[in-house]
């Protein structure tokens, strides 16, 4: 599934051409294939979770998310927080949402654990930590 995934942002063309089937199907989810635009796939520190989200920051700290899992808590799915792995987050239905294909999972250091929750403020004072806005997962797949 990880390398289809791959393949897939690779080839935008192929990304195009599933869309433009899709929406020749009878019964085709318009909201589900917005997201699939929205797919930003990259590397991820999972800092930490609250009641309502997991915290994702995008690996260059240029911006982070507010991620809910898809089936599962991203905590569940890859055995606690502060982890850095690669995965795929969308925007649907004004939530992220990580698309659970998780990789190349390694643990933080304290060190780390540190410096990035000192990012994360930074990142919230900038007006760059985001739970709610399809524009700022558009804006990070331009990157």
């Amino acid at each position: 599934m990880q390398r289809a995934r791959k393949k897939l942002m690779a080839e935008p063309s192929l990304m195009e051409r599933y869309i433009a089937h899709a929406r020749q199907t009878d019964g085709y989810d318009t909201n589900m294939l917005g997201a699939v635009k929205t797919l930003k796939i990259g590397s991820w520190v999972y800092l930490r979770d609250t009641r309502s989200y997991s915290i994702f920051i995008q690996a260059d700290s240029s911006v982070a998310f507010g991620v809910l899992g898809l089936t599962d808590r991203i905590r569940d799915i890859v055995g606690g927080s502060g982890k850095f792995f690669e995965a795929g987050v969308i925007e649907i239905n004004s939530h992220y949402v990580c698309d659970g294909l998780i990789a190349g999972v390694v643990l933080l250091g304290k060190g780390y654990m540190q410096s990035y929750t000192k990012t994360l403020a930074t990142l919230r004072q900038q007006g760059h930590f985001h739970t709610h806005d399809s524009q700022s997962v558009q804006s990070a797949n331009a990157k």
